[in-house]
């Protein structure tokens, strides 16, 4: 859970300097879909042997997982922005460790894409 809670914070920051008012809320939805690309990472490497993912699995995995992580950084206070905000304000090797998120994200939605293109060519 503290890798999600970096990449939480990672998304906060970014979006905290936006006009967005609620970074938090854009966070939980951003991380909630990370996380369910990463389900279904770990189903398809196992060629859907877990579960067969069809669109209302996938559906139900997200909102059980959005509910999951608004309760744990929205309704509590322990992993809120602010804390994990004073928790690592002064990390060393920011800049490195922003980048490793979002090429986290990058590789995630490309595992999610590449199949899908050369389904559709071949």
């Amino acid at each position: 859970m503290k890798y999600f809670d970096y990449v939480y914070y990672r998304i906060c920051k970014a979006y905290s300097g936006t006009v967005d008012r609620t970074p938090e809320f854009s966070a939980v939805f951003i991380l909630t879909v990370i996380q369910c690309l990463s389900i279904m990472e770990i189903d398809s490497f196992f060629n859907n042997y877990i579960v067969d993912m069809n669109i209302y699995v996938i559906l139900l995995i997200y909102i059980v997982l959005l509910i999951l992580n608004y309760i744990r950084y929205i309704f509590q206070n322990r992993h809120s922005f602010l804390e994990l905000d004073i928790k690592w304000r002064k990390e060393k090797y920011s800049n490195l460790k922003g980048a490793l998120v979002i090429l986290y994200i990058i590789i995630m939605l490309l595992i999610i894409i590449i199949p899908g293109i050369f389904k559709i060519v071949v």
